[in-house]
């Protein structure tokens, strides 16, 4: 796999794994701040809760990925909840050298209101699938 992103617990963290190109890593090893944008998705196949990272490369360049939460899915419902409650997550980015760049990144209350609002959207779907 060139390039791909899963989220995991790892020793009890909650890890956010981006695998990019070396060039990629390079570039977001030296980033300087990252913004995470959250919102519900509704899509057909099943609800969704979107994190859009963005990161801050240099100050005229923005590298943005995504990760989607399934709400219907009880692993996914417990990793939100172990960030929500950490109020802190990793980054990890690979290339396929074996090349790793980490980081912890720490959210607004803001954030820590959306993640609790798709934490109870993700409960409620879990009960009525049809919703």
């Amino acid at each position: 796999m060139e390039s791909g992103s899963t989220a995991e617990i790892i020793d009890g963290k909650p890890v956010f794994i981006f695998k990019r190109l070396s060039e990629d890593i390079a570039l977001l090893s030296r980033c300087k701040e990252v913004a995470l944008n959250i919102e519900t998705v509704q899509r057909p196949e099943f609800p969704t809760t979107r994190f859009n990272f963005e990161f801050a490369v240099t100050d005229e360049s923005v590298r943005s990925m995504d990760y989607f939460f399934a709400l219907d899915s009880v692993e996914e419902k417990a990793l939100l909840t172990k960030i929500w409650q950490d109020g802190a997550f990793y980054i990890l980015f690979l290339d396929k050298h074996g090349e790793a760049y980490l980081k912890k990144v720490r959210f607004t209350g803001r954030e820590s209101e959306l993640i609790g609002e798709a934490i109870r959207e993700s409960e409620a779907v879990l009960r009525d699938p049809e919703l």
